[in-house]
């Protein structure tokens, strides 16, 4: 009995130690720069500003000094649902 635990444990080590390990690769991405990172679509974006007594200021696009009187706009939260509509339309229809 002594002879077959011997045996067995021999046998064991071998097969354990015999077989090597296997490992699976592991792809990183690329180390990118801030400057080549994916910018939104300045013409699909729709940004809302919340203001006093139930007043919503909404822009599409980028806001600069240069452009800031001609595409800030008013609204009202009901007429500002309506609006987030048609820009989800519009959108919807340029990319079909």
């Amino acid at each position: 009995m002594v002879d077959l635990g011997f045996l067995l444990i021999t046998f064991f080590i071998f097969t354990a130690t015999m077989k090597s390990p296997t490992t699976m690769d592991l792809n990183m991405p690329k180390e990118t720069d801030q400057k080549d990172e994916t910018k939104i679509k300045q013409s699909g974006a729709l940004t809302i500003l919340l203001g006093k007594d139930d007043h919503v200021y909404y822009y599409e696009g980028e806001l600069t000094q240069e452009n800031a009187s001609t595409v800030f706009k008013s609204s009202t939260f009901k007429d500002i649902r309506t609006e987030i509509i048609n820009k989800k339309k519009r959108s919807l229809r340029s990319c079909a």
